[in-house]
């Protein structure tokens, strides 16, 4: 398994990747300015804003995941781009094919599926295979490698270096 972990004014922000089968909701992929899609505050009170298991914001309760949705669709600009489905992360990244990249903003859903779309024009450009053949490869701070049966995804972070631990 491999850790991406990254530090977004002093708040650690954590994301895994994993080949092990995956299961609905699944792990999240870490990337550049990777938000919580409207993520609730902490909350003392164990009914309210509750992530059920470990906390992590895949594991959602009924309740939470409908809140979450009905926001997105009020607040989320790119919530057209993804066919109905709930954000768990997104994040701008520079996609590199040949000589040129262009800057994408990456949308990692339910199901899961990573959506991409021109930030700029408001399309959508694709959308990276995900099922349990995916292999993430890091190059380093800024660079990484998403592996797909067909294709090798060049992305790279333009905003701040990710720290990456590599987990057996």
């Amino acid at each position: 398994m491999i850790r991406v972990k990254r530090l977004v004014h002093s708040t650690k922000i954590e994301f895994n990747l994993s080949r092990r089968p995956f299961q609905s909701p699944s792990p999240t992929l870490g990337f550049n300015s990777l938000q919580d899609s409207k993520a609730p505050p902490p909350s003392s009170s164990p009914a309210s804003n509750r992530l059920t298991r470990r906390g992590h914001i895949v594991d959602l309760t009924d309740e939470e995941r409908r809140k979450r949705l009905d926001e997105q669709i009020r607040s989320n600009r790119y919530h057209r781009f993804v066919e109905g489905n709930l954000i768990l992360k997104q994040g701008i990244l520079d996609k590199k094919k040949g000589l040129w990249s262009r800057r994408r903003m990456f949308l990692l859903t339910e199901g899961p599926r990573l959506f991409y779309v021109d930030p700029d024009h408001m399309v959508l450009k694709g959308e990276i295979p995900w099922d349990e053949s995916i292999r993430p490869e890091i190059r380093d701070f800024k660079i990484f490698f998403v592996h797909t049966p067909n294709r090798v995804y060049y992305l790279i972070d333009p905003g701040l270096y990710i720290r990456c631990d590599l987990h057996p």
